[in-house]
This record gives C-alpha cells, sequence and structure tokens, in this order.
C-alpha cells in the first residue's frame, strides 16, 4: 500500500470511528478521538522517517562506515524508546 492510500484508507478508517461514536457520550468520545489523534501522530513520525531514510537524508547521507555506525546507534535507541513506551503503556 502507498503512503498515500494508507492515509485515505486511515481517513476513511477514522470517518467510521466518528461516526460510530457520534452515538457515544462526551466522555467516550474524547477518549477515542484522543487515541485517533495519537495514532496518527505515530504514523505521521514513521513516515517521516521512512521518507528520510530512503532519500538518504539525515544521518543516512554518509559513508558507509558511518553511516552503519549511525544506524546501530539509532536502531537500539529506537529499541530503547519502544520498550520504554510498551512498558509504560502497559502499567497505565
Amino acid at each position: 500500500m502507498t503512503p498515500t492510500t494508507q492515509r485515505e484508507a486511515s481517513q476513511r478508517a477514522k470517518a467510521f470511528v466518528r461516526a460510530l461514536i457520534d452515538e457515544a457520550g462526551d466522555e467516550p468520545r474524547a477518549e477515542l478521538l484522543s487515541f485517533i489523534a495519537a495514532l496518527e501522530a505515530e504514523r505521521d513520525r514513521y513516515f517521516a522517517a521512512l521518507q528520510e531514510i530512503s532519500q538518504g537524508a539525515g544521518r543516512f547521507s554518509v559513508d558507509p562506515l558511518t553511516h552503519a555506525s549511525n544506524t546501530i546507534e539509532d536502531m537500539k535507541q529506537l529499541a530503547s524508546d519502544a520498550l520504554a513506551a510498551s512498558q509504560a503503556g502497559a502499567s497505565q
């Protein structure tokens, strides 16, 4: 699926969910809309990272040895951040 198709599918899904929660009270609606907004922000961060990587920009645009070192450091940080976020979400 292309980013445009994914974005369109996401917009259709969001419209569907919003139609469903229009019948709910204010509290469930606010919680779901907040969740949707968080998912969209995360999706946008992933798209931005993929675009940077695919264009060979930023830390991905240097000589092969430095690139490898940067990639390893970035992946370690991403894994650490993901684990921390997962543990924080599990404790809520």
